[in-house]
């Protein structure tokens, strides 16, 4: 018998009128028939991202607010919050899958944003991924100081990229290493809030402006961040789980 469950994350309540399923799961559904069943409108810039019968009935994973949102429903009802199944999230399944194609969106832009650029030993790396870091995190220090192996032992092209979650005061520290051309080993060893005085310059600004729009395009809101070649994120700071990813990408590209 299949089990699944879900939890509801943006209205703590199941909107339903009396069951009714079609084989068309997803037909006919827009922002405007879910909203028939919802206590108020979404907000304007609202869009779905994806529709797709999911266990019987249409799952829509919908932009509010840059969020991506999961919502279940029928003609008959509407469900809004994360499915479970077997220990799995398969909302998040139908979400990663999304994710995969901001990474192809971005392909002009995203080497712009790029400040280290870590070639493993060998000559012809087989993969290459984006490292989204910030100076004032802690485990992203930890794992900017680990990331040369892992380049070397993955065969890894490492892009890193430094993105501020700190606001203001991690803008100034990536500043103060754009605007002093600090090489990879100096950021790499380096205690970070820097002591010495603010720094700025237009080179500065503009990979914090570029750091942050590719972030926000992603959907990347926490560090440390990686981003594979097939858009596949893994956030935290656990370097076996994104070997693991890595392995995964490249036996799904065989």
């Amino acid at each position: 018998m299949k089990k699944f469950i879900f939890f509801v994350a943006l209205f703590p309540i199941i909107l339903t009128a009396n069951l009714g399923f079609s084989e068309d799961f997803c037909q006919n559904i827009t922002i405007q028939e879910l909203e028939k069943h919802l206590p108020g409108p979404l907000p304007p810039n609202s869009k779905i991202l994806l529709n797709k019968e999911k266990e019987g009935i249409c799952e829509s994973i919908i932009d509010v607010n840059g969020r991506e949102i999961p919502f279940y429903s029928t003609k008959n009802f509407v469900i809004i919050g994360q499915m479970f199944k077997d220990k799995k999230n398969l909302s998040y399944e139908a979400i990663s899958t999304i994710r995969k194609s901001y990474l192809s969106k971005l392909k002009d832009k995203i080497d712009s944003a790029v400040t280290y650029s870590l070639m493993p030993d060998k000559i012809r790396p087989e993969h290459t991924i984006y490292f989204f870091t910030d100076p004032l995190c802690p485990y992203c220090h930890r794992t900017v100081q680990r990331i040369k192996n892992f380049s070397n032992k993955t065969n890894t092209n490492v892009k890193i990229i430094l993105y501020s979650v700190h606001g203001d005061k991690g803008n100034k520290e990536i500043e103060k290493v754009i605007c002093s051309n600090m090489d990879f080993e100096t950021y790499a060893s380096t205690n970070f809030p820097l002591q010495k005085k603010s720094t700025t310059c237009e080179k500065g600004q503009k990979v914090i402006k570029l750091g942050q729009e590719i972030a926000r395009k992603l959907k990347i809101n926490a560090v440390p961040a990686f981003v594979l070649e097939d858009g596949t994120q893994v956030i935290g700071a656990d370097l076996r789980r994104l070997e693991l990813a890595l392995s995964q990408t490249s036996n799904s590209t065989k």
